[in-house]
């Protein structure tokens, strides 16, 4: 373990993670999940690494709002149903991407507490916990750029924070501002949708949705917006993108926004 601790300082943390506190013995398996419940009752039978805490309502462990050196605040999701807390812009930003990918089921900011021992008691907050349309859970770390990984101390704890999530079958990702969005068209993209996420959907245009999905055929955007709205091309494009939000329908938001972009859906 000593020798990959001294490498952290020199190499990329994400790679360092590969060499730090990893037993290919261990093969990643939810069963290794426990309640404190049951871990007192079949203690002779648990050897516990960690100790991972979410909410009692499955929400944000860290809620406080203002009041620090770097920006704060809170995010209403339409997708999850809850408000979303965050405590940079980059997080904020993964956020808003969650809110409008279409291949994100669920995702919770400030989620889970992971907290175990490595040469001194740590404790870490995951900044977004995704849960994709295949049913694989990720746990991110969200980092302006890699500066912020500077800290050996650190770049081990989120060694630590990785092999618990190997371990009981999670992934565990660091992801950096630049790499949230493909471009800057997926950013300007995603922050139109997620603005529009509110737009009241009816229940004709729900009807008709599930009517044009039985027939099995994609549709292009100018046309479907104008079936939701006739005649108004802005409440179509808006409710359009609420229907995106909630996982009706699929758009590629990393390309132009043009009449001939397919939807598709889901």
């Amino acid at each position: 373990m000593t020798d990959a601790y001294e490498e952290l300082a020199e190499i990329d943390v994400r790679a360092a993670i590969n060499l730090m506190l990893r037993n290919p013995s261990y093969e990643p398996s939810a069963g290794r999940l426990r309640a404190e419940t049951l871990l007192r009752k079949h203690n002779s039978l648990v050897n516990t690494m960690a100790r991972i805490v979410v909410a009692n309502d499955n929400g944000s462990l860290r809620t406080v709002s203002g009041g620090t050196h770097h920006a704060s605040g809170w995010y209403p999701s339409v997708k999850v149903g809850r408000t979303q807390h965050y405590e940079s812009l980059h997080q904020l930003a993964l956020i808003e991407r969650c809110e409008t990918d279409p291949n994100v089921v669920h995702y919770q900011s400030e989620a889970r507490r992971f907290e175990f021992i490595l040469r001194r008691k740590e404790r870490y907050t995951s900044d977004v916990d995704i849960l994709d349309a295949d049913g694989r859970l990720a746990v991110v770390e969200v980092k302006g750029d890699d500066a912020d990984l500077r800290d050996p101390e650190y770049r081990l704890k989120l060694a630590g924070v990785a092999e618990i999530c190997r371990r009981v079958g999670h992934e565990f990702r660091i992801t950096f501002g630049s790499e949230i969005f493909e471009n800057s068209r997926h950013r300007f993209n995603v922050r139109l949708a997620s603005s529009m996420r509110r737009t009241a959907i009816s229940s004709s245009q729900k009807r008709l949705v599930e009517s044009l999905r039985s027939k099995g055929d994609d549709m292009r955007l100018g046309e479907f917006a104008e079936l939701m709205a006739p005649g108004n091309f802005v409440q179509g494009r808006a409710i359009t993108f609420a229907m995106l939000v909630r996982r009706i329908v699929s758009l590629d938001l990393t390309q132009p926004l043009i009449d001939e972009m397919p939807v598709s859906f889901i």
